[in-house]
């Protein structure tokens, strides 16, 4: 488990180094968890495990550049949502086409038992999660 967050972070920093486009690896992941729903800057916190201050950073960047923007509740206007904008969502769909390719590329040079291997561990990984998930 301590793994899967560097081997994310391997694959968004070497397809985002060498295309250059849009947003950081760390604004990239709040953007894809605010593809599934606004949330508070506390959820992104706890979510990501990003301190508060960098959170609000992150956040005024994505909203700067016209990814995101804030959402103040109808009954309690000190409530504010962040929510992913419609250029938001095709720079998600952007980079998710690029990472797809990297992903398949860099794949394509391991043999099939490797390859095989990995998607095992994966599906492993993928199924403790989802029990912690149920636990917790």
């Amino acid at each position: 488990m301590m793994l899967f967050p560097v081997i994310v972070r391997k694959v968004l920093f070497n397809t985002m180094m060498k295309t250059k486009i849009g947003s950081s690896d760390m604004q990239t992941i709040i953007l894809e968890g605010l593809a599934t729903g606004e949330m508070m800057p506390s959820e992104i916190s706890k979510i990501y495990c990003i301190s508060r201050p960098n959170v609000t950073t992150l956040v005024d960047k994505l909203i700067d550049k016209g990814y995101a923007q804030r959402l103040h509740d109808d009954k309690d206007r000190r409530v504010i949502k962040i929510s992913v904008t419609d250029k938001g969502r095709r720079l998600i769909i952007k980079k998710r086409r690029i990472i797809k390719q990297y992903v398949l590329n860099t794949f394509a040079k391991l043999d099939p038992d490797e390859i095989t291997e990995i998607s095992k561990s994966l599906e492993t990984q993928l199924e403790l999660l989802t029990k912690l998930n149920n636990i917790m």
